[in-house]
């Protein structure tokens, strides 16, 4: 699997393979694989072609999940992002409120049974997401501030009805400015750091 990989890097890989690699999406040397088709390696081999998305890398962000404080949570946004079986998962923008906050489409079946952990005490800082828990009637909804709160949770939430599942490494003024500029239906890619 190249996912995560360069175009370039992924490239590489391929031709000592004898594979013949089809870029799509950002095809320059320096995009992220965010997806590649056929994922399994028996497949690939059989085609002798994989066909690579490619994603501006200022669109991957590397995230730090709170594994021991929220457990339940963080098995929930690795399988609603694709996290639980990839390098690389994705979270699609449901609502934005510019300077605020970015929400993102969660699975409210899924967060059914999404029981209040890790919620906020004296506020929210910048760059922390959440997810609305089984509590609030927009369950499963994820949330990213863009400003601190020390009021409201990520995903818009009063501090009892959001969960606090990760952080981003770095909220850096261009990463800001970046989710900043998002709109409705924009995807943007995440990743564990190591």
């Amino acid at each position: 699997m190249v996912v995560g990989k360069s175009q370039k890097e992924a490239e590489e890989f391929f031709e000592c393979e004898n594979i013949e690699q089809v870029r799509e999406g950002n095809k320059n040397d320096d995009a992220i694989v965010a997806d590649q088709e056929p994922a399994l390696t028996m497949e690939i081999v059989d085609r002798g072609t994989v066909r690579t998305v490619g994603v501006d890398a200022k669109g991957v962000f590397e995230v730090e999940l709170y594994h021991t404080e929220a457990p339940k949570t963080v098995w929930y946004f690795k399988k609603i992002t694709g996290l639980i079986n990839r390098p690389i998962g994705n979270l699609k923008v449901y609502f934005t409120a510019p300077g605020m906050l970015v929400l993102f489409h969660g699975n409210a079946d899924e967060a059914g049974t999404l029981v209040p952990e890790n919620l906020p005490k004296d506020g929210v800082k910048k760059g922390i997401l959440g997810v609305t828990n089984m509590s609030r009637s927009n369950r499963g909804i994820m949330g990213i501030r863009l400003n601190d709160s020390k009021e409201y949770g990520p995903t818009g939430e009063s501090f009892d009805g959001a969960n606090l599942v990760l952080s981003l490494s770095s909220i850096t003024p261009s990463k800001l400015s970046f989710l900043s500029k998002l709109k409705e239906g924009d995807v943007i890619y995440v990743k564990e750091k190591v």
